[in-house]
Order: structure tokens, then sequence, then C-alpha cells
């Protein structure tokens, strides 16, 4: 959770949280071609600090965070309670329940809906995937089950 640690992982991350949310445009149903095109492009030229203001890159710092937690030794449980008392104090909402803090893919789906409830396109499928690639980001072992804990 160090300052340097994060320094270094940011081109990746924002490189990473570019590329899902260009995929999250792709998977957007209810769009033209055209209008997903225009979006992707949009994505693809957007500033440093337009992809920080992602769903993408908000979930990735989550997995980051919760990463460099259990790497110094904390328990999924703390480490997520850690990350939920940080994000809560500085970003709002309430705190996510102890039963959700049982596993960073729900923790993900519940600071999603606190952090960007209307975000069009976070599909359980969407999430997954982000899921996924911020494991292997950050180093954290990818679950063979990982689509188990999405709700239908």
């Amino acid at each position: 959770m160090g300052l340097f640690s994060s320094l270094r992982s940011a081109p990746k991350k924002v490189s990473l949280a570019r590329r899902l949310a260009i995929r999250r445009i792709e998977m957007l149903g209810a769009l033209s071609s055209d209008r997903k095109l225009e979006l992707m492009v949009e994505f693809t030229a957007a500033s440093f600090v337009t992809i920080t203001r992602t769903p993408e890159f908000a979930l990735l710092t989550i997995i980051e965070t919760y990463a460099d937690l259990i790497r110094a030794g904390a328990s999924t449980p703390n480490a997520l309670q850690k990350v939920d008392e940080f994000r809560v104090k500085f970003l709002g909402g309430t705190a996510a329940p102890d039963e959700l803090l049982v596993g960073l893919e729900w923790y993900l789906m519940v600071r999603l809906g606190v952090e960007f409830p209307d975000a069009p396109g976070t599909s359980n499928e969407w999430l997954a995937l982000v899921a996924t690639e911020g494991r292997r980001l950050f180093g954290l072992e990818v679950p063979m089950y990982i689509d188990a804990w999405l709700p239908p």
C-alpha cells in the first residue's frame, strides 16, 4: 500500500483501466455501433485524469491496495476492512457489511454499487473481467471459480 509501489504501477494500471473501459463500451448493448466506436476513440485518447475517474480505475485501485495488504500479512477480511474504512472515509457511502468482507470479488461488487451506481455496462461478465485482470496485474492468484461468486 506504499506510495512507491503505487507510483510504479500507475502506468500499467492506467493502461489496463483504459482497456477495460473500452471493453465495457464494446459490451454495451443499448448503443449503436457508431456511438460505441465514438466512445472507444474517446477513451483511447483520454487523459490520465479522465481514466482515473472511471469505475475500472477505482476497482483496480481497490485490488492493488488489497494485494499490498495481503502481501503485508493481512487476512482477507482484515485487508478488505482497511480498504473499506479508507474508501468510506474519503469517498463516502456506508461501510460494507462484514459478510461481504469475505472475498475480494464480493467487495468489488459492493463498492461499484456505491461509487458508480449508474455506470453503464457494468455487467457481471465485465466485473469478472476486471477482477481477473486486476488480480493478474497485482500478482494475486486468480481463482478457478471467479465467475461463481457472481449473482445470475
